[in-house]
C-alpha cells in the first residue's frame, strides 16, 4: 500500500500446513507437532494496512474490483 503497488494477491486458506501433515504422517507415524493452528482472517488484516479485503468461502462469491 505504501509504495501504492496494484496487485491481486489471493490467499488460499486451508487453516494448516498441509504439506507438513503429509510429511509428518508419512516419516513420524502420524505424530504432528505446530501443524494445526488458525488463522487470522487475511480479510481483515488487508483492510488494517488500508488494502481492500474479503473474505471468500464460495468460489462463486470471488470477485474483484478494481481501485484507483
Amino acid at each position: 500500500m505504501r509504495e501504492k503497488i496494484k496487485l491481486v494477491a489471493v490467499v488460499i486458506n486451508d487453516e494448516g500446513l498441509s504439506n507438513e501433515h503429509a510429511f509428518q504422517d508419512a516419516y513420524y507415524d502420524g505424530k504432528h507437532f505446530a501443524i494445526d493452528y488458525q488463522n487470522p482472517d487475511f480479510g481483515v488484516l488487508a483492510r488494517a494496512f488500508g488494502a481492500q479485503g474479503e473474505k471468500v468461502t464460495r468460489p462463486v462469491a470471488l470477485h474483484f474490483r478494481v481501485q484507483s
